[in-house]
Parts: C-alpha cells; sequence; structure tokens
C-alpha cells in the first residue's frame, strides 16, 4: 500500500511532533485504529513507515496494517469486503495478541465504527442462508451458536482459558475470552464478531 502525498493528519502530526516521547505499540495501534476508524486507512501506511525497528514485526500491528490495506483497496464499499477485512496475513499463522483491558477496549471500538455489528440478515447474506429458517442455529456451522434476540447479534460459547478461535468459528463474545493478560489465538481467515453491549457492561 502506498502512502498518501503532501500533509500529516493532525493526529499523526503531534505523534511525529513527539520524536522525544517513546510511544509504545499500544500507541501506534490507538494511531492506526484512529485512521482506519475514521476511514483514512491509507494513512496506516504513514504509521508503517515511522515504527521503530522493535515494532516492525509486532503482530498486532502487522494484523492492523493488513486490515488497513484491504479496506483502502476495497474503499469500504460492501459490508461483505468489509466483513472479510478481518483476516489476518497468512505468515502470521498462527500467533498469540496479549489481550490487555485497553487492547480489548481498542478493538471493540474498531469493529464496531468500521464494520457494524454484523445482523442476522447480514450473516444470512455472507453464508448464504436464509434468516426465514426456523433457527438461527442452522445458519451456521456449529449447532451451539445462537442469536440474542433483543440485539439480533451472533454470539458463541464461552471459550476456555487458552483456547482457540479456530477458522470454524463465525464470531467471539468478548465477554468469554480468556481472562485479561492470558492471550487468546487468532487463526487466519477467521472472520469474527465482538458483542459490544457485553464488553461494555463487564468493563473488558
Amino acid at each position: 500500500m502506498e502512502a498518501p502525498g503532501n500533509s500529516l493528519p493532525d493526529h499523526l502530526e503531534r505523534a511525529e511532533r513527539s520524536q522525544n516521547i517513546k510511544l509504545s505499540a499500544d500507541d501506534y495501534a490507538q494511531l492506526m485504529l484512529t485512521s482506519i476508524v475514521e476511514r483514512r486507512p491509507i494513512e496506516v501506511a504513514y504509521i508503517q513507515m515511522r515504527l521503530p525497528d522493535e515494532y516492525k514485526g509486532n503482530a498486532l500491528l502487522l494484523g492492523i496494517a493488513k486490515t488497513a490495506e484491504f479496506l483502502h483497496e476495497k474503499s469500504f464499499s460492501k459490508v461483505h469486503s468489509a466483513w472479510k477485512a478481518i483476516v489476518w496475513p497468512e505468515s502470521l499463522v498462527p500467533y498469540t495478541v496479549p489481550l490487555n483491558k485497553r487492547m480489548k477496549l481498542l478493538a471493540v471500538e474498531h469493529i464496531r465504527q468500521v464494520y457494524d455489528i454484523i445482523t442476522l440478515q447480514r450473516f444470512a447474506d455472507l453464508t448464504g442462508h436464509s434468516n426465514d429458517q426456523p433457527a438461527a442455529a442452522s445458519c451456521a456451522r456449529e449447532n451451539d451458536f445462537i442469536v440474542d434476540a433483543k440485539t439480533n447479534l451472533l454470539k458463541v460459547p464461552p471459550l476456555m482459558p487458552g483456547e482457540s478461535i479456530d477458522g470454524d468459528d463465525w464470531g467471539a463474545d468478548l465477554e468469554n475470552l480468556t481472562p485479561i493478560g492470558d492471550t487468546v489465538s487468532f487463526l487466519s481467515r477467521t472472520p469474527y464478531q465482538i458483542v459490544v453491549e457485553n464488553a461494555k457492561k463487564n468493563d473488558y
């Protein structure tokens, strides 16, 4: 992905002026997510070019950059394309990402604002099933998927500590991920959903 020319946006300029301040990987992730959430994914290329050497192999930053590249190419044109953007690079399969509280909240905002919360209708569109079937579980690959009747959100059963979200899963309820401080494995080609309501309620 090519970086744009001319001036930097405000939030990137502020980061540039803070050269004497050591930015963490989380700080760079937040800058990347800000660009994506504000629908300017090409700005992520600027951040990539300015990453310190020790962060250039960071799996989370590479994953966010890959998402930004996809979104820039697709121009946010279709819900299906945006949903498919949650695909991590093949070179990072499998890998684990520490999920501290801050990064979980960033992820929630990222998914909520960029991709929206997937509804049963959109899930049906993506899977080629009709949503007039008697139960949403019949649309899913596994029988233990459920849909919240009030919010129409697709949810999955709780994950055990250390358990991975594998390629057959269609969603992930943030409330049920491993405890803060542990890691969760994300495998390539794993579209997933974070249930924002539960995440906020439980302050994850």
